[in-house]
């Protein structure tokens, strides 16, 4: 990737963003400037950028940053695109044909990004360390180990 066409702000209002791995996180000032390594007025004009557009909301009693509207809406129309409403049906077939859990994933960069888990008919419900919309390293996946191989 050519680094001039790199732009710094964008690229540090996202890594404020990725913070937000759950839809519950919620965090304060200086949990995210923390968690981010920038300092702290950097963070505070992301925050408000974010804020303004409906990305974020902030709670005036608990002084934490949540994820806004406009970001629920977007990740609403994520969980529903074309290629998971076009695959669907074929998962589910695979899940019930081979009795095994299917995870549905793309490359990006150094992770995986699970789009879709579908169960066979023998187990309805697992504990996952990773939820739909989120990367996970290659290392750490059985499907990450066989694109990286």
């Amino acid at each position: 990737m050519d680094e001039r066409y790199i732009i710094t702000a964008v690229a540090k209002s996202l890594k404020v963003l990725k913070l937000f791995k759950s839809s519950s996180a919620h965090y304060t000032l200086a949990e995210l400037t923390q968690l981010s390594g920038m300092n702290k007025s950097n963070v505070l004009r992301i925050l408000n950028t974010l804020e303004s557009e409906n990305f974020l909301y902030f709670d005036s009693y608990s002084k934490t940053y949540i994820l806004g509207s406009h970001f629920n809406s977007i990740m609403a129309s994520f969980s529903y695109s074309d290629l998971k409403n076009l695959i669907h049906e074929d998962l589910v077939v695979a899940a019930k044909k081979s009795n095994v859990l299917i995870h549905f994933t793309i490359k990006e960069r150094d992770a995986l990004v699970m789009l879709e888990r579908v169960f066979p008919g023998n187990i309805n419900s697992l504990i996952f360390a990773s939820n739909e919309g989120e990367e996970v390293p290659l290392h750490a996946t059985g499907a990450g180990k066989i694109i990286a191989a």
